[in-house]
């Protein structure tokens, strides 16, 4: 469909332009807040944190940060009585601690941590790549190699099969690694290096990093290795794979941290605190016991504003970078991944959201309706985004959805042009004919109207309305005087049509033409053209009102109402249509229009209307007649006005003898029929009934006679 494929093209513009990257991110950001924000990191993993109130506590033994590194040793002492599984200090111990009494030495300080870090066993320090711009006198250092034996110990390539044994080029060209000395002390040592994305948050960590040939783990990756002891790295563009390990990555080859909201923290003054309590004795009244770290890795990091190392991340603006690296390393231990939908999968959800978004906005006629749909759309893909998330599969959410939207706007300003022009011309046609609440509804609906081009059947009522002898009155008035009675005439029967959502045909002279039914349809079509026909006949009155004062005669008129199926349609030329209805039926109700003047009935029904409306209004039963052209016979009704009870109850009484006098007149009791007519009040159809009886006593009608009166003219 062509306006999914203009929103596809659309939305891929601004994907490729990163419009919608910040909303991503946003919709990113809401749903790990949502599932993360209580979620414990694995039992695995504990933090220790450098808070204030760590800065304060040894402020007095140790001064203001940064602190000698032997109290880093003192840390690792004491949790070498837990006998932890590792233990990762994301601090950078690149720089010699000076010793003022020994210039140019090792510090005892920095020899003390090395000494601890060596016989722990199981200490890990943090190392970064640099990318610095080569200038002067620091051109020559950045062409620097890292130290032949640093690289044979901890080159991943010297201890693991890494395929392909192929290495990007490096985007590094410094480094700062731990103090000689440390490094070779440490268990191992890993890469303390990732990069916010453009809002300024941490949401993904790098966990190979290339210097020259070489790889090195990132700081998270180094003591899962060791606890994992994988043979084979296979590094691809998607995955990164150890054995049968197999870690997600995103487009940009790191890893989505799935970040956890809850750790297992402690504050790195209380377990200095805890320290001091053991060397004198106090093992009862311990704050922290080391066993609470046996077989754990815990992470050493900065958590004080005063450290500068605080990241903003989906869960706080304020994140310790060390929980960063902890919740890497749980997300190792556990399997517990995001898993970045690929491209080929989002644009096809994108492609299918693209053709339902122009569906909805096809779908349906009102605009409410269109973006309720689109949105019900939007929001159960949203949903289906939400609970993919809490599986662990991330769905990009704003490029399936602007492709949603993209589309459904442009299907929907397509059928504003084209259905905009097709509305203007339906309602420049139906204007003339109907009344301004009908057209409102034709022009939302006219799409079915517009079917009236090639004809369609309907049942429908039609009305026909004359003047009685107009043609006399034309005579005798001047033409001016015609016109001016006309118009009075025609408004006042047009208000009163369109009060009963009649479509008005034609005006044919004198003659009204209208009908009920189509194009709008209607199940009450028949009560409504009955309750028209006798407002027409009070609404005769007040013209006469008017045209009395403009010394014009008063008129009278007669209705003939008939319903059934009838052919509507636009008919005439290419350059004159008109919209009307055709067939027998409408003729049917133009011959019972001209019978009024026989019976002397303002208004005459058939049948097949009586049928609709006889429970609401009182119907006189008239005659069955057989117009001109036809065989069947059928009867004829006149519609009673009434005010309240009494009149109803009245003419319900006039109703019952006068079918029931017809009745005897139909089984040729002729002496019978006339005596109930003669009851009847003095009128033409007593008139007519009472001679035809006295006729056929003298003159038998022939055996095959129906009882119907049969009509010589129209």
């Amino acid at each position: 469909m062509a306006s999914a494929l203009i929103g596809i093209v659309f939305v891929g513009g601004m994907t490729a332009s990163g419009m919608l990257q910040p909303l991503e991110w946003m919709s990113y950001d809401a749903r790990l807040r949502w599932f993360n924000t209580d979620k414990p990191a694995p039992s695995e993993i504990a933090v220790i944190l450098i808070d204030e109130a760590s800065l304060q506590y040894l402020n007095r033994d140790a001064g203001r940060w940064p602190w000698p590194r032997s109290v880093h040793a003192d840390l690792l002492d004491f949790l070498a009585r837990g006998k932890p599984r590792a233990v990762v200090f994301d601090l950078l111990f690149v720089e010699n601690q000076r010793d003022v009494n020994r210039p140019g030495a090792l510090s005892a300080h920095d020899q003390r941590l090395i000494d601890t870090t060596r016989q722990s066993g199981f200490t890990y320090h943090a190392m970064q790549f640099l990318t610095e711009p080569p200038d002067g006198a620091r051109a020559q250092v950045l062409q620097s190699q890292l130290p032949a034996d640093f690289t044979e110990r901890w080159s991943l390539q010297r201890h693991l099969r890494v395929e392909p044994t192929s290495t990007a080029p490096s985007e590094y060209n410094d480094f700062e690694i731990p103090i000689d000395g440390l490094w070779q002390a440490a268990r191992g040592v890993g890469v303390v290096r990732a990069e916010p994305d453009r809002d300024g948050r941490y949401r993904r960590m790098p966990l190979l990093h290339a210097f020259g040939n070489d790889l090195y783990p990132a700081l998270a990756l180094a003591p899962v290795l060791d606890s994992l002891r994988p043979t084979t790295l296979q590094s691809h563009a998607a995955t990164l794979r150890l054995d049968t390990l197999s870690i997600p990555l995103d487009s940009s080859g790191q890893l989505l941290i799935n970040q956890y909201g809850k750790f297992n923290a402690y504050s790195y003054s209380g377990l200095i605190a805890s320290l001091k309590q053991l060397n004198e004795g106090d093992v009862e009244h311990l704050l922290v016991n080391p066993d609470e770290f046996t077989d754990r890795i815990v992470f050493v990091g900065a958590d004080a504003v005063g450290v500068h190392d605080l990241k903003a991340t989906a869960l706080s603006a304020k994140t310790a970078g060390v929980y960063l690296h902890a919740s890497v390393a749980g997300n190792l231990l556990r399997g517990d991944f995001l898993q970045p939908l690929s491209s080929t999968g989002t644009w096809s959800i994108s492609a299918a959201l693209a053709l339902l978004g122009a569906l909805a906005a096809l779908a349906l006629r009102q605009v409410t309706l269109k973006l309720a749909l689109l949105f019900t759309l939007l929001l159960l893909f949203g949903s289906g985004a939400a609970i993919a998330f809490r599986y662990g599969v991330v769905v990009d959410m704003m490029t399936p959805m602007a492709a949603a939207f993209c589309a459904w706007f442009a299907a929907f300003s397509f059928l504003f042009f084209t259905e905009g022009k097709d509305k203007r011309r339906v309602r420049r046609v139906l204007a003339q004919y109907v009344s301004p609440a009908v057209l409102a509804e034709v022009v939302d609906k006219y799409a079915n109207y517009l079917r009236a081009e090639v004809g369609h059947r309907e049942n429908i009522t039609v009305l026909f309305a004359d003047i009685r002898n107009f043609t006399g009155m034309s005579e005798t008035l001047a033409p001016e005087r015609i016109v001016e009675m006309l118009n009075i005439y025609f408004s006042a029967m047009t208000d009163v049509l369109f009060a009963h959502q009649a479509t008005i045909d034609k005006f044919i002279g004198d003659a009204i033409m209208a009908f009920w039914g189509a194009p709008v349809r209607d199940e009450q079509h028949a009560l409504q053209a009955v309750r028209a026909a006798l407002r027409m006949l009070q609404a005769v009155r007040d013209v006469n009102t008017r045209l009395i004062a403009l010394d014009v005669a008063p008129i009278s008129i007669g209705i003939g109402i008939n319903t059934g199926e009838a052919v509507l349609g636009n008919i005439g030329s290419e350059k004159k249509l008109a919209y009307t209805a055709i067939g027998d039926n409408v003729n049917l109700a133009a011959r019972l229009e001209g019978l009024t003047k026989i019976y002397a009935c303002p208004a005459l029904i058939t049948e097949n209307t009586w049928t609709q409306v006889r429970a609401e209004f009182p119907c006189r039963l008239i005659d069955s007649v057989r117009v001109k052209g036809k065989t069947h016979a059928i009867r004829i009704y006149a519609p009673l006005p009434f005010a309240d009870a009494d009149e109803l109850a009245t003419a319900r009484a006039l109703c019952e003898t006068t079918a029931r006098a017809f009745e005897h007149y139909q089984q040729r009791q002729w002496s019978e029929a006339r005596t109930l007519y003669q009851t009847l009040p003095s009128d033409r159809l007593r008139e007519i009934f009472v001679a035809r009886c006295d006729a056929y006593a003298l003159l038998p009608p022939a055996p095959d006679w129906d009882g119907a009166y049969t009509l010589s003219g129209k």
